[in-house]
């Protein structure tokens, strides 16, 4: 599903921030890429994303060539994947239900069809009763769930999850990786998070992907490789995670949407052309939020 063969990514300063990088991600997979600030974990994720071109080698997802592809396929490709920020760009005069329905009302999806979807994304992350919230009355954990739940409702294929954990207490950093987890085994989703936390990862029995200096260090999917990591102390895989239960609620999608009201009229206050308030449209653009643009106007319940 994702291969990269030989990439070598150096910036015109000279930063040759990824040096021969082979690695492949099959369907399915859980991976952690594990790297300090600086490593290239960055640079990687913007070479999976089709936001950077490598200097030298492959790399394909989904069977796309992402050297050879066509500018204007590059919206299509970035929409079987979701991606989830540390900093949850969540628009700010947007609800909660507003928020995560944006990513399907850009790609021109039909109304009936977004509230079944948005819906069920808010279920699985067990926040169907915070639908007409706004972030800001949302605690940290929840505003990265609202997040992951706008990632999963265009029935992303592959979850790319940069530090998703970074800007939330302990606690919630094991409740969204339990839901990434039950993601991955539930749905088949496959999962990429980038990391830097080596405790959170001993937790879980997953593959890891160690990149330092550009270069991929170590990988666990290597029986000796993972036993030699082990050995210098790096990092411990060996043991399962005590998983919390994951807040995933049972919900009736016909109630929810009497609840919430019809989809029809969601964003009639939407016009084309304005900015978006609190966040960076090239950003969202590449999370599959937005292959349009939107208004910083308050979406009307």
């Amino acid at each position: 599903m994702i291969d990269f063969k030989h990439v070598t990514k150096t910036y015109k300063n000279g930063t040759k921030a990824l040096n021969d990088v082979s690695l492949h991600i099959d369907k399915g997979e859980f991976v952690f890429i594990l790297g300090a600030s600086g490593a290239g974990k960055s640079t990687f994720l913007k070479t999976l994303m089709r936001e950077e071109l490598p200097t030298s080698g492959s790399v394909k997802v989904n069977g796309i060539d992402l050297i050879s592809i066509k500018p204007r396929k590059i919206p299509y490709f970035r929409r079987t994947l979701g991606i989830v920020f540390q900093d949850f760009r969540l628009i700010p005069t947007m609800t909660v239900y507003d928020n995560v329905a944006f990513a399907m009302y850009c790609t021109g999806a039909r109304a009936k069809e977004i509230s079944r979807r948005v819906a069920y994304a808010l279920s699985l992350v067990g926040l169907s009763q915070k639908a007409r919230n706004y972030p800001n009355e949302l605690s940290g954990g929840e505003q990265q769930r609202v997040a992951l739940a706008r990632a999963l409702v265009n029935k992303a294929e592959i979850i790319i999850a940069d530090e998703p954990t970074g800007n939330i207490d302990p606690e919630m950093s094991r409740e969204i990786v339990d839901l990434l987890n039950h993601l991955n085994k539930n749905n088949g989703t496959t999962i990429v998070m980038v990391t830097h936390e080596h405790e959170l990862i001993k937790q879980y029995n997953k593959r890891v992907i160690t990149i330092k200096d550009g270069c991929v260090v170590s990988d666990t999917a290597h029986p000796e490789i993972a036993a030699g990591m082990q050995n210098n102390g790096e990092v411990n895989v060996a043991s399962s995670a005590g998983f919390y239960h994951p807040p995933v609620e049972k919900v009736e999608i016909e109630n929810f949407l009497q609840s919430y009201g019809s989809a029809d009229d969601q964003f009639a206050d939407i016009s084309d052309g304005a900015e978006l308030a609190g966040s960076n449209g090239a950003d969202l653009r590449s999370s599959g939020v937005s292959d349009a643009s939107a208004s910083n106007k308050k979406v009307s319940d």
